[in-house]
């Protein structure tokens, strides 16, 4: 009815979580595509292409009902509709949460690979957790590969004595 018209729209959680894996294999392989190459030019390619594609979902969600509203004031006679959802449909679309900062963090992170190849993880679950760690995701700041990822990728033996230390920081901050 009236009511669902004016809601905020969520799509399924798969899209939204699609979205994350896709985003983090693409910047994934291409940071791994980017290590391996020689050719610089190449290289350029291959990292402007997977700025482009990270750059995408974001776009969407905040600025497809303001590109959709103006494209169907600038072609009122072209039947716009029909290839470029509603605007009030569009502005409805829930934005999914910390996307922003999950795409800086991922593009961050190519970035980073490209200017220094050691940086490149061997592993997708690594690349994952340092773009979605959650005490990042909502404080921020950004952060660099070399700061985070070789921690993730080097997890310590957890002990006992690990566990207080954890319980006794968490109390106390």
């Amino acid at each position: 009815g009236a009511l669902s018209q004016i809601l905020p729209l969520q799509l399924p959680l798969p899209v939204y979580l699609g979205m994350f894996f896709v985003l983090t294999w693409i910047n994934y392989a291409g940071a791994r595509i980017i290590a391996a190459e020689t050719r610089d030019g190449v290289r350029r390619m291959v990292l402007a292409a997977v700025v482009c594609l990270s750059f995408v979902p974001l776009l969407w969600f905040k600025y497809a009902a303001f590109i959709a509203r103006n494209l169907m004031r600038i072609l009122p006679a072209i039947p716009v509709q029909t290839f470029v959802p509603a605007p009030a449909y569009l502005e409805r679309l829930l934005l999914p949460l910390g996307i922003s900062f999950f795409t800086f963090q991922l593009v961050g992170y190519t970035i980073d690979v490209y200017r220094d190849r050691r940086l490149v993880s061997t592993s997708v679950l690594d690349v994952s957790v340092f773009s979605m760690l959650f005490a990042h995701l909502v404080a921020g700041p950004i952060m660099r590969a070399d700061d985070l990822l070789r921690q993730v990728e080097t997890l310590p033996d957890v002990d006992a004595r690990h566990i207080d230390e954890g319980h006794y920081f968490l109390i106390r901050g």
